[in-house]
């Protein structure tokens, strides 16, 4: 009766701890009787362990999260154990731990083993510190097992924050001006720049009136890691009844918990000039060591463009970016065209305004130049050099396919309606070269962002070549510096990540940390240098860009400067 007795206290000092700790209610079973003990009881406690796999899975008992302890309770005398009970005690106080102080693990047969689990969770106020329980098995004829000991990080709440990280309007159509009745493309990321997981991400997109989704307008993701972003691309399109001068996009990210994202909405006027949209994907950014990066879908290169207010009106350009083949071409896929070659135009384009000095009026802009129009833009070029008396500077820029002449080998710049199996229209760079150096000029730079050799960034315009040709190079006269992106056999490759040419990005990054005042000796070394060593490292591949030089100019190039 003495042994009954005291049960029944346990189980009643159980009921009163909860009601003054908050731990959770101990459940009591009502014992008749204990059976006398015909052996002795031995219990032992083995692979003790805790469990959180279905909260982080990371060891770590997290605010607002479910987890246990777990052990394995083997009876390895010869008599059976009776009224088992499991009483915790806490050695060190946690707010925010709730588990039960008491609990009932009924009998075990001598020779048997049971697994007891102790369900813990954890409250939104849960501080960070490590949780000690001493935890007892009592046995209701006082064959008790020892006492044992769990240690047990606890982590406080770390909220995520969903975030619209960058966004960028594009045109679908083409370059140029958004027109009512054709579709517009809003790339956006979405990030978690918190410090926890986010869960259920919502993220819808809503128009103004007379303002119409392309595509999906809500998007769903179950979890996003802290620093990991999505993309989303949204299409949209206005019909002719739309009025306002701009388009509102709201944009309404949210997260499991309900407060920790984000209501924007991001505007594009109807005079802004977009760029043609690229499906080109961006990795989304995963750090283990939740350092949280700016995750952008422009390159650092695209922005911060250094601005020089001095204008040099006797400098010219012309920039070609070749990229889009396939839209002129039946037979060929989108594998064919060259990815980014578009955005690196465009954006030396800018770096020609801005940085470079060069009016607008006097830099000529061909995105996806067919053979035509190439042709057409090189001629004018050779006539302004021919009436300016030499006093004008030109600079040369192309990005696109380049391929080899399979008997002459001569060189030639692919046109976007030109087939790499017919050269009729294509435009062979030794004449680009005869043209630009026919009259006396100041100066001629080139920059060739191609390569000769029959390969390409994606698939070749001839997918079935077996072998590379080394091209002619080419003569040069007069005042000309031509940098090429890559040498002999070579491939001219991308640089995925920052979406251009991995020769026009290190190009442009150099022209950017200048401000333009850089001299084209230290131009060449910086370039050779970091696209030779970054082929390797992001590509696997080696591209080794070359400069190469009129035999009139001797050493003086290596003064020149960009701006």
């Amino acid at each position: 009766m003495k042994q009954l007795f005291t049960l029944f206290l346990i189980f009643f000092l159980g009921t009163y701890l909860f009601s003054q700790t908050g731990k959770s209610e101990f459940k009591s079973v009502y014992i008749s009787k204990i059976p006398k003990p015909i052996a002795p009881a031995n219990l032992v406690l083995t692979e003790i362990s805790f469990n959180d796999s279905k909260g982080n899975n990371n060891n770590i008992l997290d605010a607002d999260e479910t987890a246990e302890i777990r052990f394995t309770l083997s009876n390895k005398g010869k008599g059976d154990a009776y009224a088992l009970v499991m009483e915790i005690e806490e050695l060190n106080s946690i707010s925010g731990i709730q588990y039960s102080r008491l609990q009932n693990c009924d009998n075990l047969p001598a020779g048997k083993s049971k697994t007891i689990t102790v369900p813990l969770s954890a409250s939104m106020k849960l501080a960070s510190d490590k949780a000690n329980f001493k935890m007892f098995i009592k046995e209701g004829n006082g064959f008790d097992a020892d006492p044992f000991f769990v240690a047990f990080n606890t982590q406080k709440f770390k909220n995520p924050q969903m975030v619209v990280a960058d966004d960028r309007f594009t045109n679908k159509e083409g370059e140029g001006k958004i027109k009512l009745g054709q579709t517009v493309n809003l790339k956006i990321i979405v990030q978690n720049k918190g410090q926890g997981i986010a869960t259920d991400i919502n993220v819808n997109f809503k128009n103004p009136d007379n303002v119409y989704p392309g595509n999906e307008s809500s998007y769903y993701f179950k979890s996003l890691e802290p620093n990991e972003s999505k993309i989303i691309n949204y299409e949209f399109f206005a019909n002719k009844q739309y009025r306002s001068t701009e388009i509102p996009i709201q944009i309404i990210v949210t997260e499991s918990y309900g407060k920790y994202g984000e209501n924007k909405t991001l505007k594009v006027s109807l005079d802004q000039t977009l760029s043609k949209t690229q499906y080109i994907e961006i990795d989304a950014l995963k750090d283990k060591e939740v350092i949280i990066s700016q995750v952008s879908l422009l390159s650092d290169v695209d922005k911060n463009i250094p601005e020089n207010s001095q204008k040099n009106t006797n400098r010219y350009a012309l920039i070609i970016g070749n990229e889009d083949y396939s839209s002129y071409q039946k037979d060929l896929t989108s594998e064919s065209n060259v990815d980014f070659a578009r955005n690196d135009a465009k954006i030396f384009k800018d770096y020609c305004e801005k940085t470079l000095g060069i009016p607008t009026e006097n830099i000529t802009y061909r995105p996806d130049a067919t053979s035509g129009i190439m042709d057409q833009s090189i001629s004018r070029f050779n006539k302004l050099i021919k009436n300016s008396d030499g006093k004008i500077e030109v600079i040369f820029y192309y990005a696109g396919h380049g391929y080899p002449d399979d008997k002459t080998q001569d060189a030639y710049l692919v046109p976007v309606d030109v087939n790499a199996s017919d050269f009729q229209r294509a435009i062979k760079l030794n004449e680009v070269y005869q043209k630009l150096s026919e009259f006396p000029c100041q100066r001629i730079t080139i920059f060739l962002d191609a390569c000769f050799s029959g390969g390409a960034r994606n698939q070749p315009l001839m997918a079935a070549r077996a072998i590379k040709i080394k091209p002619k190079e080419g003569l040069l006269k007069g005042n000309m510096v031509v940098f090429a992106a890559s040498s002999g056999e070579q491939i001219s490759l991308p640089f995925k990540e920052k979406q251009h040419g991995m020769f026009t990005y290190f190009l442009l990054k150099k022209i950017q940390e200048s401000k333009g005042e850089v001299n084209y000796k230290d131009l060449s070394d910086y370039i050779s240098r970091q696209v030779s060593f970054e082929s390797v490292n992001k590509n696997n591949k080696e591209q080794n860009p070359q400069i190469r030089l009129s035999d009139d100019i001797g050493s003086d190039w290596e003064k020149w400067k960009m701006n």
